[in-house]
């Protein structure tokens, strides 16, 4: 059998390439800009981790094939997909990669469980910071607790629009564009402050930073370089009415069994894009370890390349043994249709 295509379309990145290698080929914004969808640009397929445009979604996965090059159709797909991706979603997304891409067999998994094998563990938190989704998944021996899961805090792309929101209400001559904001923040010109009040008291020498857009404007960014960032752990700050991303832990592990707790604590594993950011592993430990007794221990691992999680553990998934028997075959979706994907992929 030929290794497997694998897919991981998060709302503002897409990660494609084939299992068994180390990272993934090629890396894209989950975006359609060449004006093909209703005559218009910058389509953005995907909202909150679920597909809100398909005509769109359909183009990513298209472009996505191409890349992968022609013998990508003959190889067997895995799918990533959100523990709260709607059912809807797996339906068509399955219809497409059968009946329009044309590949003869597909799995989905769960990226949270992909996340996890990462890292080589089979027990673990998965604390997921992405640009449109953020959600905490608990992991026991390779089985995900559904009822624990815990999502709807601030997303990347929150950040993003509150970084642009305060440069432009600074002293700035110019106006920064979300997209401008994410670039800026994804250079690693924004951190996570320690003590937020004692990042307030410093003198704006020790802060303020030149920074110079694509275009070739500079501007100037102070307090916004923290502030931005603050969100995650006081949404409040942008109007979001959603709990802190150390409350949102703490919640995910107070519905678990009470045995398994100091486990979890100690296994928390951070992926996605906003995951990157400077000092966010340190404040959160921080901030997780003020809620819980002293005698639990907080570890929270972070792989370098954490951005890439979910995709790199479905290259590691698409590598085991028993892989082969989880795959759904065109015959079999053709016959059955839908409902032979009901016991793998939970559609």
């Amino acid at each position: 059998m030929m290794d497997a295509s694998i897919l991981d379309f998060g709302t503002g990145i897409t990660k494609i390439g084939i299992g068994g290698d180390a990272d993934p080929l090629h890396v894209f914004r989950t975006t359609v800009t060449d004006g093909s969808v209703q005559g218009k640009e910058d389509q953005v397929p995907m909202k909150n981790g679920n597909v809100s445009n398909w005509d769109a979604m359909e183009l990513i996965y298209t472009r996505s094939f191409e890349l992968l090059g022609e013998d990508s159709t003959k190889r067997p797909a895995l799918l990533s997909i959100p523990p709260m991706g709607s059912k809807l979603d797996r339906e068509t997304s399955a219809k497409v990669l059968f009946e329009k891409v044309g590949i003869p067999s597909l799995v989905m998994v769960n990226n949270a469980e992909l996340s996890l094998y990462q890292s080589g563990q089979s027990t673990g938190l998965v604390v997921n910071l992405g640009h449109g989704t953020t959600y905490v998944a608990p992991i026991w021996e390779h089985n995900i607790f559904s009822h624990a899961i815990t999502h709807g805090g601030v997303t990347g792309s929150d950040i993003d629009n509150f970084l642009s929101a305060l440069l432009n209400s600074n002293e700035n001559a110019h106006q920064v564009t979300v997209e401008e904001a994410r670039s800026i923040k994804e250079s690693g010109a924004c951190y996570v402050s320690q003590d937020f009040d004692d990042e307030l008291n410093k003198d704006r020498t020790e802060i303020d930073l030149s920074y110079e857009l694509p275009d070739g404007r500079e501007i100037l960014i102070g307090r916004e370089r923290f502030l931005s960032c603050e969100a995650l752990f006081n949404p409040e700050y942008i109007d979001k009415d959603s709990p802190p991303i150390h409350k949102l832990i703490c919640d995910t592990v107070s519905r678990c069994d009470i045995n398994i707790r100091r486990n979890l604590y100690s296994n928390i594993h951070i992926v996605g894009g906003q995951s990157l950011s400077i000092g966010l592993i340190e404040r959160l430990q921080k901030e997780i370890q003020k809620k819980v007794p002293q005698s639990v221990e907080v570890v929270i691992n972070a792989a370098e390349n954490r951005d890439y999680a979910a995709w790199v553990g479905g290259s590691v998934f698409s590598q085991l043994s028993t892989f082969k028997n989880m795959l759904v075959t065109k015959a079999d979706y053709e016959e059955k249709g839908i409902s032979v994907l009901q016991n793998t992929c939970g559609v």
